[in-house]
């Protein structure tokens, strides 16, 4: 397994994955769609990995989990189709993260950051019930990022 690079793990039913799986030393694309996971139970940051793409659309996540917010090296994140209330800050702080895809969710807040650290072109929030003026107010803080 020290070779793999991709793994894919689609609607099996998941409840949850192993740590393991951000500890394969070459692994750069994790997909999870369609699965019933909620959270990971991972307590401490995973900066091992190479991981550059993470698929958790159509789950069950009510917040984002602390260990994806520590991924280093991701690039893209898809969050679609889960139950999210908010974006949290920490997710302006991944500092490789180019797009970040969390439409279809119930985000209707976004934790301000302290300071923008990554380098975002897309971040889609269509179908969620945030308000225009957040959306405004997300703009200013990314005025490089489409925002959906």
């Amino acid at each position: 397994l020290t070779n793999l690079q991709i793994l894919i793990l689609r609607g099996n039913k998941l409840n949850e994955v192993s740590e393991f799986v951000f500890y394969l030393p070459s692994l750069k694309e994790l997909d999870l769609w369609g699965n019933s996971i909620s959270t990971f139970s991972i307590d401490h940051p995973i900066t091992e990995t190479r991981l550059e793409y993470l698929n958790l659309s159509m789950n069950k996540f009510t917040d984002l989990p602390k260990a994806v917010l520590k991924l280093t090296h991701l690039k893209k994140i898809l969050l679609d189709n889960n139950q999210l209330t908010k974006i949290p800050s920490e997710i302006f702080e991944m500092k490789d993260l180019e797009y970040a895809y969390l439409y279809h969710n119930n985000i209707s807040d976004f934790e301000a950051p302290q300071s923008i650290k990554n380098h975002l072109k897309t971040i889609d929030l269509t179908n969620n019930p945030i308000n225009e003026s957040k959306i405004k107010k997300l703009k200013e803080l990314l005025p490089d990022c489409e925002i959906h």
